[in-house]
């Protein structure tokens, strides 16, 4: 006499004699659309920055085109015009270097808080993941220029980088970001309410100075 190994398991047919199920409902995107979301908080140049996304009625948020975008300049203490000739420039891969950390919170939950090495995590994912064509072109973008010689004034993407904000020009870059909840393809359910909290790193770290002469640079 046959009987179930368990008495709890179900029938199985193959697919070969599943002539009954119904296959799953096909579902599409019927519209897409960008959405610039504004600083929360009031802004405070050491942070934190507070961002609020949140998917109403029937809108979902696809967070894999998330990105953040900055618009800066490079001054001296005073927040004047840098007008002698030195050597500075904004560090490799500044658009996803500004951000120290990130805090995400659903539905005020706690559901992703990064350690301090946020911008070494995307400078070194840019710089293995892509070839150099890719970085000169679509990278620079976000800030990238590709060194032949690390921490060399003399090599080209120091001096492309230092031309992008000499004479007190402003700079705008952006990147993706590039955390757990964003790298999935999944988007967040509508009716959520999401905070995301960015932790900007100091102008120490931010700008490249070979040639110091007591002047102080900082972002602006």
């Amino acid at each position: 006499m046959l009987c179930r190994l368990d008495a709890k398991s179900q029938d199985v047919i193959i697919d070969d004699l599943d002539f009954t199920t119904m296959p799953a409902t096909q579902s599409a995107v019927l519209a897409s659309k960008g959405k610039v979301i504004p600083l929360h908080n009031a802004f405070l140049k050491n942070g934190p920055w507070e961002f609020i996304l949140t998917a109403n009625s029937r809108n979902y948020l696809n967070l894999k085109r998330t990105w953040m975008v900055f618009t800066f300049k490079i001054t001296d203490a005073a927040g004047k015009t840098v007008t002698d000739k030195k050597l500075f420039a904004p560090i490799q891969n500044i658009a996803s270097s500004i951000v120290k950390n990130f805090s995400v919170h659903i539905n005020s939950q706690l559901v992703y808080h990064n350690s301090m090495n946020y911008a070494y995590k995307s400078y070194f994912e840019n710089l293995l993941m892509y070839s150099k064509e890719h970085k000169n072109s679509t990278l620079s973008i976000s800030g990238y220029a590709s060194d032949n010689n690390m921490d060399d004034k003399d090599d080209l993407g120091f001096k492309t980088r230092a031309g992008w904000v000499s004479s007190g020009k402003s700079m705008q870059v952006a990147a993706p970001i590039s955390i757990d909840l964003t790298n999935q393809p999944r988007v967040l359910l509508n009716n959520s309410n999401l905070k995301l909290t960015a932790y900007p790193n100091s102008d120490e770290f931010l700008i490249d100075n070979y040639e110091d002469s007591g002047i102080k640079y900082k972002l602006k």
